[in-house]
């Protein structure tokens, strides 16, 4: 037997030596079989599972003299979670639902002979009946949900603690909370285990739902020609969880023309607002240092890319 010689060892305690057993026959002065771990056995006192296990018997000197090499590969695992780990999930789609109101709806004109014939006036409503019913039309809204698991030492999961973050479902947000803004995030639920162990698992519940600028908001036009334009001192949305609904009434214009004119718009709030700051959550969807990293690579990726149109700039010259 010359070289080296590599063999990936199977699963079993039996076939690993079974293999070495059979290489040391043919091996004059070789060192005695190694311990070799099984594959998906644990390493003791750790979470680290064997992957894969390789040996090589390699010739270190002339005469027959050779030594095993044995190579193991672990997965890590995941690490142990500690006092005050968060590990949280999105999720975002599409639901369909009715909608009554459009953002712009523009009519169209026909012709009877020669004659041009406008559809009906019926503002910013869909599917207005002749009855005055609104059907609407099937549309869909954006639905996004953010779940927050908490990891927390039974010592801090007191009775006034329960209460305090049960006290606060049903508010929503008044500063940026997990990058959304004020107004969007609502906080539907938790659950709190029965069983308590030295470290608890809570599940947190919050509902998204994005603000939207007053640009964006359909405009009405009121009873004396007026456009309705929302307005507020100092505020810029209309907030996530607010709601915005207009009282819309048939008018007769000055060509006696049955048309719906707006009578009023409105924003409902039913919410009270918080910071949160009784639920211990941490209100970041990322740590300090995963965004200073984040920051970093946004300023080394900008940079590269001025850098790339002045070259450019300048072989145009």
């Amino acid at each position: 037997m010359t070289g080296s010689k590599n063999v990936d060892l199977t699963e079993t305690a039996i076939d690993v030596y079974q293999v070495i057993s059979d290489r040391l026959k043919t091996a004059k002065h070789a060192c005695e079989a190694p311990d070799v771990p099984v594959v998906g056995s644990i390493k003791e006192l750790t979470k680290m599972r064997v992957t894969r296990v390789s040996a090589e018997l390699q010739e270190i000197a002339s005469g027959g003299y050779y030594v095993w090499t044995v190579t193991v590969q672990y997965d890590l695992g995941e690490p142990e979670p500690i006092d005050g780990t968060e590990v949280w999930t999105i999720n975002a789609q599409m639901n369909q639902e009715i909608v009554k109101t459009a953002r712009q709806q523009d009519k169209i004109s026909g012709k009877k002979g020669t004659d041009l014939v406008a559809s009906p006036e019926v503002g910013l409503y869909v599917g207005v009946k002749d009855d005055g019913t609104i059907e609407g039309a099937p549309w869909g809204v954006p639905d996004i949900t953010l779940s927050i698991t908490l990891y927390r030492s039974k010592t801090k999961c007191t009775q006034k603690y329960i209460v305090d973050c049960l006290g606060e479902i049903g508010k929503v947000n008044s500063n940026t909370y997990y990058g959304f803004e004020a107004g969007e995030v609502r906080f539907d639920g938790m659950s709190i285990p029965s069983k308590m162990e030295d470290l608890w698992v809570l599940q947190f519940d919050f509902t998204i739902r994005k603000n939207e600028m007053f640009a964006y908001v359909p405009k009405h036009t009121g009873l004396d020609g007026v456009t309705f334009t929302p307005e507020r001192i100092g505020k810029l949305d209309v907030l996530g969880w607010e709601y915005l609904w207009v009282k819309e009434i048939e008018a007769i214009d000055t060509e006696k023309t049955k048309k719906m004119v707006t009578e009023g718009m409105y924003i409902a709030r039913f919410y009270e607002t918080s910071i949160f700051d009784l639920l211990g959550l941490s209100g970041e969807l990322f740590t300090a240092e995963e965004r200073s990293a984040q920051e970093a690579a946004a300023k080394a990726a900008a940079a590269a890319a001025a850098a790339a149109a002045a070259a450019a700039a300048a072989e145009e010259e």
